[in-house]
């Protein structure tokens, strides 16, 4: 699937190039016919994030109230 990722609030950061903006084709997981969030959160922290992925993701999950609320002390949001 082709996806438009907008990194900002500071997630960028977690980034290599601290680039905000990528055009990424995701592949759906195996034995999954499409490209789901959890494969998309997974496929991100595999191939984007390269400093301290425990900023954005725990497990196959999003931190609760942590990645998309600075005022938490989180990083930024993920815009698609």
């Amino acid at each position: 699937m082709h996806l438009t990722l907008e990194f900002g609030g500071g997630l960028e950061l977690l980034l290599e190039n601290s680039t905000k903006v990528h055009k990424v084709e995701v592949p759906p997981k195996d034995g999954e016919g499409k490209v789901t969030m959890k494969g998309l959160l997974s496929w991100v922290k595999a191939n984007l994030i390269k400093e301290r992925p425990e900023m954005f993701v725990k497990g196959d999950s999003v931190i609760p109230g942590r990645p998309f609320s600075p005022e938490l002390g989180g990083l930024g949001f993920l815009s698609l």
